[in-house]
C-alpha cells in the first residue's frame, strides 16, 4: 500500500515538474515570437480555443498556439 502510494506521488511531482519546464520553454518561445513578430496591419483577427484541457498542452492545444501567433 505505501509502496504504491509513494509511487503515485512521486509520478504527481514528476508530471508537475515537467508541465512546469514546458510551461517555461513555451514562455521563452513566445517572447522570441513577440520580438519578431511584424507590425500588425489591418483588422484584428480572435482565435477561440474551446477546449477544457487546461493543464497540459495536447496536440489540438499546441496547434493553436502556434496558428495564434503572428507571422510574416
Amino acid at each position: 500500500m505505501f509502496s504504491r502510494l509513494s509511487e503515485f506521488c512521486t509520478q504527481r511531482i514528476q508530471r508537475g515538474l515537467v508541465r512546469r519546464l514546458n510551461n517555461l520553454k513555451i514562455a521563452a518561445m513566445a517572447r522570441q515570437v513577440a520580438k519578431r513578430a511584424p507590425e500588425p496591419k489591418g483588422q484584428p483577427v480572435v482565435f477561440f480555443k474551446a477546449s477544457t484541457g487546461i493543464d497540459d498542452l495536447s496536440w489540438n492545444s499546441g496547434f493553436h498556439l502556434l496558428a495564434s501567433w503572428p507571422c510574416d
